[in-house]
């Protein structure tokens, strides 16, 4: 994953990354989701964003976030 350090293992992937966005983008407005992306609250967090970065490891979420970037 971009960005990854020694200092980021324990942490959850979904943090790590939006703290290596903000690092590089300090004006990028980043919206994390830790629950599963196929809870209604994530669904309809995805439907109001320009941009989708998974940190998912199971192919049936990324397909999910696939059709929903679609949509």
């Amino acid at each position: 994953m971009f960005g990854v350090t020694a200092e980021d293992i324990g942490r959850a992937k979904v943090d790590a990354l939006a703290d290596r966005l903000r690092q590089v983008r300090p004006d990028l407005k980043v919206t994390t989701i830790s629950d599963t992306v196929q809870s209604t609250a994530a669904v309809r967090v995805l439907r109001g964003v320009e941009l989708i970065v998974t940190t998912v490891d199971h192919d049936t979420p990324r397909l999910l976030v696939a059709q929903l970037a679609n949509a």
